[in-house]
């Protein structure tokens, strides 16, 4: 089974940019708690090939790195001030066919994930 990078390991953001905080986001956003500001961290690094790319910061980030979204401010690098637990999701329900309700065990957020194509 293949062991894939945490927000917290040493490589985690590496050649990853910060995000900018969105003009439409409210003036109380602060950079979110688990990906730092950066939207998401690498998975595993140099997973691809980058062919006739430059070997440069952002076309590592772009081609090779094998990235996720962070699922705690949605890949935006920055959510509410009020948001500062690191969420713990667990199952909790079916909803319906591919909705299903999700639960954090530490301060009880809920969120309804589709996981439908």
């Amino acid at each position: 089974m293949i062991k894939y990078m945490e927000a917290t390991d040493k490589d985690a953001f590496l050649d990853f940019p910060l995000k900018e905080k969105s003009s439409f986001l409210p003036s109380d956003y602060v950079p979110c708690p688990v990906c730092k500001g950066h939207g998401g961290w690498n998975l595993s690094l140099n997973s691809f090939p980058m062919h006739d790319k430059p070997n440069t910061a952002e076309n590592r980030h772009t081609y090779s790195h094998f990235r996720c979204a962070c699922s705690q401010c949605n890949g935006l690098g920055h959510t509410s001030k009020d948001n500062t637990c690191i969420h713990e999701m667990v199952h909790v329900a079916n909803i319906r066919m591919c909705l299903n309700k999700y639960e954090c065990n530490k301060c009880g957020h809920t969120r309804d994930v589709d996981s439908s194509d």
